[in-house]
């Protein structure tokens, strides 16, 4: 279901730490997203107490087909390389469109540093090496 629910053109913007870090974002596109994804996946099979929280959210409806949605989150993933941080957090704004289908999708990411923790964007980049 995760990967459904991304647009085929889906954008997303790293933090400016994580793009100022690694050169992955050059072209992050969906292909990008699933293959981090995959090996993130892989890496955590087997184990449980997974879980994402967002707080602080505000939505904001952009038309009847488009809304943003803003919040700060904190997602754990166990997972079994110890070279990456198994709990991140920020703030994402999510721009989220509704297809002709009527199904909606993730169209636009945009990930915020949050005091310097680890974020969302410097997991994508350890699981896409």
């Amino acid at each position: 279901n995760y990967r459904r629910s991304l647009s085929e053109d889906l954008v997303f913007r790293p933090t400016a730490t994580a793009e100022a870090r690694d050169a992955v974002w050059s072209g992050w596109n969906r292909a990008s997203e699933e293959q981090y994804f995959n090996t993130l996946v892989a890496a955590a099979s087997g184990s449980e107490d997974h879980g994402l929280v967002l707080n602080d959210r505000s939505l904001t409806v952009l038309d009847v087909a488009r809304f943003q949605l803003d919040a700060t989150y904190v997602l754990t993933v166990n997972h079994r390389r110890p070279d990456a941080s198994k709990l991140v957090q920020g703030r994402l704004i999510w721009q989220i469109v509704q297809r002709a289908d009527g199904l909606w999708e993730l169209a636009e990411w945009t990930d915020q540093e949050l005091g310097g923790s680890t974020t969302w964007s410097d997991l994508k980049a350890e699981f896409v090496k």
